[in-house]
């Protein structure tokens, strides 16, 4: 959706490549997020909010979506 391919995008995650702010800005617009949720965490200070959020973000997603957040955290987890 962001028009990037999931080979780069798991590059930008493993922090091998830059990511350029055209390309951060078109992840923030699929996820519905500011740069700065992007950039910062401030907003999100105990383990409570985090998971509210995330709770928020998976139970507004598609199932495209769903797939798509599922994948980025299972590859971060492993």
């Amino acid at each position: 959706q962001a028009g990037i391919s999931g080979k780069y995008l798991g590059e930008v995650e493993r922090g091998e490549v830059n990511v350029s702010v055209v390309i951060l800005s078109k992840i923030a617009l699929v996820f519905g997020v500011s740069m700065n949720d992007i950039l910062t965490f401030d907003h999100l200070s105990t383990r409570e909010d985090m998971e509210s959020e995330l709770f928020k973000i998976i139970n507004t997603a598609d199932e495209k979506s769903i797939q798509q957040i599922y994948r980025i955290i299972t590859a971060i987890t492993k």
